[in-house]
């Protein structure tokens, strides 16, 4: 409970509002006037049950010099503690506290005639209290882990969208994965180069063929083979016959060369033995053989070695080299576009089987020269035709590489003209975006993704299976509290109940309550007002909705768990109800003062205030402390003691009490003036009290004397009339100190002893009737 208001300064109109600290008692009553601070006092413990410094900042006092402080002793089961609201913060806070003012109203109920969703929202976490509490929480902490996540995934979605550019995100994240996506992007490309650069490629050069080597071997052999068996058979016959006979190594030469001269000298006789030729037979073979078909024989084999020449020359080789070379160039100009290649071959090889052929061709010509007319068989060319045949290989394998280089020319200069470069480019694009993503940084966004889309699956279901505990709490909770908020209305007199209260999330992530008015049996919902139909606002006077709002209060208070270590805090809740439901409220407030630990009610009326401490009493609740919100220096406040019994003392009790004070010589800190001008309205108040309903209300003392004076025979006011002339003369005395008395200013000056004169008549005519 709230032990003791050590102090408040510079809140509201507490510029120093407690000179001295106020201890409470379990009753407590606190009158004010209203401006006086009483909402101020209200609002102060209301921050305090839940630590709000901006309720307290946002009231510091106008035109004071004191900075915003707060003291407040509680004494709680484990001892006393004070709490304190200093440098704009609290350093603690008291959650037993609970406050009913027109924050709470117009918070949790109604404001301006109608309720909001706000408000609905509000009543749900006033009506749940502690006992939701932990549910509540969960479901909560769930939502910011949901949120959590959605705003990872949002995050990496964002981020992925630098990466994935205008393509759709589920477009995005399904792309398979290109294997050799590098080189497949590169090959695009030069593809796209080489569409451009077209006309250059396709007018470039392919692989030139080598020049296969020829060499004609059927004549070369047929000299080869030829001997004298081509002349005459006769003069073959003969001529070998006789050249056999003389078996001379070189015979042939010698003959040949001997005939020669012999023809050339004209000679009939033989150049060798001198003997006469003409006539002869065999001259004339041998003339013949020599003359003709030797001459042509030897011509050919003459030539031989001229033809051997020809054979494999070095000029062909280097033309060769030089094929090769210039297709190595070619090759390497379709670098760009084609690996093309063929093989150099080796050239060493080449001349040396080049040379065995060169060699072989020579040595057979040297040979036949030498043995001219004999047969020499074509095998004598084998180790020729053998290098021949491997040369051929060698160069016809490096042609087939120019050919097969050259079909992949002739196919890409085919290719290009069909290549679509719109067609490439968005290939590689495709290619691209799947090499970004699958790169390292996408692919850490997509897991980060992935585990945000879990951890929002995972809070969501623990969400909605929490959700699903609450609302069936909050389902039993309402209707037990709907059953009490009824009960106090049954309790205050009220002619509506409530009904269907419970929770919705309609148009919201946020539950709040719903709720009916039955009045009538008409079905009224708590909700906005509206220009047509019955409504909230309409159905229900202000009274009624005030008494709802204390029934809504009262029924959270009294289901706490806790309500035996409560303070409850009541600012105003007469306001707007008739005279019948005040005694109810009443008796309500007697009831909650038996289950709370403390009970602080704060008013303006202190009738009422007289009146409930009174009935409290009466039931034996005990004897309730009263204090007041009064006005101190520069129009400020401060809280004393209060004596609600002169609070609620009459004009005519103030003025008698003062007056039977003076004349029992309590006159310390009395004003003998206002004693002296009280003296006429005591005495007018005791007559119209001895004489209610003949003396009219607003007569003048003058007019309230001739009243008497003409008063007829048998009027309760004509045993008076003998003391008129001593009204007339207290009139005389009294009437000086008030301005309608005389058309002078009132008197002023007062004589003690003339005043104890008229003062003792006054109490007389009180007590005894006789002035």
């Amino acid at each position: 409970m709230l032990e003791k208001i050590i102090r408040v300064d510079g809140v509201g109109i507490f510029h120093n509002g407690t000179p001295t600290a106020r201890e409470l008692s379990k009753l407590t009553l606190i009158y004010a006037d209203n401006g006086r601070g009483k909402s101020t006092l209200s609002a102060i413990l209301r921050a305090v049950s839940t630590g709000d410094a901006v309720a307290v900042t946002s009231r510091t006092t106008i035109g004071g010099n004191r900075p915003a402080a707060v003291h407040l002793r509680f004494r709680e089961p484990g001892g006393g503690r004070t709490i304190k609201f200093e440098n704009g913060t609290w350093d603690g806070s008291a959650p037993q506290v609970h406050v009913f003012d027109n924050a709470f109203v117009e918070n949790n109920v109604y404001a301006a005639g109608e309720v909001s969703t706000g408000q609905h929202e509000a009543l749900l976490d006033f009506a749940l209290g502690t006992a939701a509490v932990d549910k509540r929480r969960e479901v909560e902490q769930q939502g910011l882990a949901q949120a959590a996540a959605t705003r990872a995934r949002t995050d990496a979605e964002s981020k992925l969208s630098g990466h994935r550019g205008a393509t759709p995100l589920a477009s995005f994240l399904s792309l398979p994965k290109a294997d050799g996506a590098e080189a497949k992007v590169e090959s695009l490309l030069r593809r796209i180069n080489n569409s451009k650069e077209a006309a250059a490629i396709s007018a470039r050069a392919s692989l030139k063929s080598i020049s296969l080597p020829e060499i004609s071997w059927e004549p070369f052999e047929r000299v080869l083979e030829a001997s004298m068996q081509k002349l005459q058979e006769g003069a073959n016959q003969m001529v070998e016959a006789h050249l056999e006979k003389h078996q001379w190594r070189g015979v042939e030469r010698w003959v040949s060369q001997g005939l020669r001269g012999q023809e050339i000298i004209g000679l009939e006789e033989c150049s060798f033995c001198g003997q006469s030729t003409k006539g002869l037979a065999l001259v004339a073979a041998y003339q013949d053989y020599f003359n003709t078909a030797y001459d042509e024989y030897m011509t050919k084999v003459g030539g031989l070695r001229a033809f051997t020449t020809g054979v494999m020359p070095e000029s062909s080789i280097e033309a060769w080299v030089e094929a090769v070379v210039s297709n190595s160039d070619r090759a390497a100009a379709w670098k760009p576009q084609l690996d093309v290649t063929a093989d150099t071959p080796d050239f060493v090889k080449v001349r040396a089987l080049a040379n065995v052929i060169r060699q072989t061709f020579q040595q057979v010509a040297a040979e036949k020269a030498a043995r001219p007319l004999d047969s020499l068989t074509a095998n004598a060319l084998q180790p020729a035709r053998d290098a021949f045949a491997e040369l051929n290989i060698l160069l016809q394998t490096y042609n087939d590489q120019v050919s097969t280089a050259n079909a992949e020319i002739d196919a890409f200069k085919q290719g290009l003209e069909n290549e679509n470069v719109q067609t490439l480019q968005q290939q590689v694009s495709a290619l691209k975006l799947q090499q970004v993503r699958y790169s390292d940084a996408v692919v850490a966004l997509v897991q980060e993704r992935a585990q945000a889309d879990q951890d929002r699956t995972t809070a969501d279901n623990a969400k909605e299976k929490a959700r699903g505990e609450l609302n069936q709490l909050m389902k039993s909770l309402l209707t037990r509290y709907q059953a009490a908020i009824n009960r106090w209305l049954v309790i205050f007199g009220a002619p509506f109940s409530i009904d269907d209260m419970g929770v919705t999330y309609q148009g919201s992530t946020t539950p709040r309550t719903e709720y009916a008015i039955i009045l009538r049996k008409t079905r009224v919902k708590a909700g906005k007002k509206s220009v047509n139909g019955i409504n909230f606002q309409n159905a229900l006077s202000e009274g009624d909705k005030r008494t709802l709002a204390l029934a809504v209060f009262l029924a959270r208070v009294e289901d706490d768990q806790n309500a035996a270590l409560t303070t409850v805090v009541l600012d105003d809740i007469f306001a707007s109800l008739d005279q019948h439901r005040r005694i109810t409220t009443m008796s309500a407030i007697a009831t909650l003062a038996q289950s709370c630990a403390q009970l602080i009610i704060l008013a303006h009326d202190p009738f009422f205030l007289r009146d409930l401490a009174a009935s409290l009493k009466k039931k034996r609740l005990g004897d309730a402390l009263t204090l007041q919100v009064r006005r101190a220096a520069e129009d400020f406040s401060e809280l004393d003691v209060c004596d609600l019994s002169e609070k609620c003392r009459s004009p005519f009790h103030t003025r008698y009490m003062e007056l039977a004070n003076y004349m029992a010589g309590h006159r310390v800190g009395q004003n003998p003036l206002r004693v002296a001008e009280s003296l006429r309205p005591l005495v007018e108040g005791s007559l119209h009290r001895r004489f209610p309903g003949l003396i009219r209300e607003g007569n003048t003392f003058g007019e309230i004397l001739e009243q008497i004076r003409t008063a007829m025979a048998g009027s309760p006011l004509e045993p008076l009339q003998p003391q008129l002339p001593a009204f007339h003369a207290f009139n005389d005395y009294a009437g000086a100190y008030h301005h309608d008395t005389f058309d002078v200013l009132p008197r002023q000056d007062v004589n003690d002893g003339e005043l104890e004169i008229f003062g003792r008549r006054a109490l007389n005519f009180v007590h005894h009737g006789q002035i």
